[in-house]
Parts: structure tokens; C-alpha cells; sequence
């Protein structure tokens, strides 16, 4: 109930909110949320802490982002550990000796594969009370009824089975997009 606007202003936010980029309309979300009535609901945050696929320039990931979701009790605390996770990437991909750089979203990328960056963000994860997530976009790299890996192709069956052994691997709690459209 966002009981600050006028009812003519709600109408033009929802009229203009798909020409909003996806940081205004979330900002805005955040702030009509923490106005609402119900004070004892808080939203789960997800952080995109590491990316690959068309995102990133110089990697071998296809997954395209690794979400972390923190359980915190408000929003600053969530947003604290979301930034606290992102931090320590950095030193330790450099304590691997791969040469860390940001993408497109503001998400840590380099040369690693999937798993090698699951790995990375997995680690980390291990002192704080988060959940993973992943975004395949499975669709940028799927072609001629295969999924296009950097050192393989693989059937839809082969795909599925993949994803399975990820979230069994890594405790994944969200995957996005896993297969082609």
C-alpha cells in the first residue's frame, strides 16, 4: 500500500516504469517498500558478486552471473554483506594469480571457468549466512540444439544434468534461465 502517493502518480509510475532502467525501478521498489505498512516483511536482496557469458569480456564462464543472498534482518545489513563478499573477491583472485576486472554490472569477472568461479564465490560464502544463486542465460550460448561451452558442447539432457550438478555442488538455492527459451 503505498499510501504516500497520489493514486494519479501511481498511474504515471506504472504507465512510464518499463522505460525506467532496472537500477531506477529497483531503487524506487526499495523505497516504496520500506514506506508500506507491513513492517515486519523485508525483501530478499540478491547481489551479483561474479559474471561471465556476454557480459564479461575475458573469461571462459558461460554463466552469466552469481547471485549471493544474504539472510539479514534489513535492507542495510543485506546491502553491507552483499559489498563485504564483493570486496574479498578481488584479493583473492589475485592470490590466484588471475587478473580481476569488473563487467558490465559492476560484478567481478577474469579468465576462470564456471566452476573455478564458483568455486571462488562458494569459499567466501562459507563465513556469512547467504545463499547462492546463478543466472545461466543459457540462451546466449545455446546454438544448433547445443549448449556451446568453451571446451565442449552438450545436449539439452547433458545441460540439465550440468545444472543438477552444480546446485548439488554448491548449494545453489535460485538458477535462472538454465535452458534455451
Amino acid at each position: 500500500k503505498l499510501y504516500f502517493l497520489k493514486n494519479t502518480q501511481l498511474q504515471k509510475l506504472k504507465k512510464f516504469s518499463s522505460m525506467l532502467g532496472s537500477n531506477t525501478t529497483t531503487a524506487m521498489s526499495m523505497a516504496f517498500f520500506s514506506r508500506t505498512e507491513e513492517k515486519n516483511t523485508f525483501p530478499n536482496l540478491l547481489g551479483n558478486v561474479f559474471g561471465g557469458g556476454i557480459h564479461s569480456k575475458k573469461t571462459r564462464m558461460n554463466i552469466q552471473e552469481i547471485l549471493v543472498m544474504p539472510e539479514a534482518s534489513s535492507i542495510p545489513k543485506a546491502i553491507d554483506t552483499n559489498i563485504k563478499i564483493w570486496k574479498e573477491i578481488r584479493p583473492k583472485l589475485i592470490n590466484m594469480k588471475v587478473k580481476p576486472e569488473t563487467n558490465i554490472e559492476s560484478a567481478w569477472s577474469a579468465d576462470l571457468t564456471d566452476e573455478e568461479a564458483l568455486d571462488v564465490v562458494f569459499d567466501i560464502t562459507k563465513k556469512y549466512p547467504v545463499r547462492i544463486g546463478i543466472d545461466f542465460a543459457a540462451s546466449h550460448f545455446y546454438g544448433k540444439g547445443k549448449y556451446v561451452y568453451y571446451n565442449r558442447k552438450i545436449s539439452r539432457e547433458r545441460q540439465i544434468n550440468y545444472v543438477i550438478d552444480l546446485a548439488e555442488q554448491y548449494n545453489l538455492f535460485y538458477i535462472e534461465d538454465p535452458l534455451n527459451q
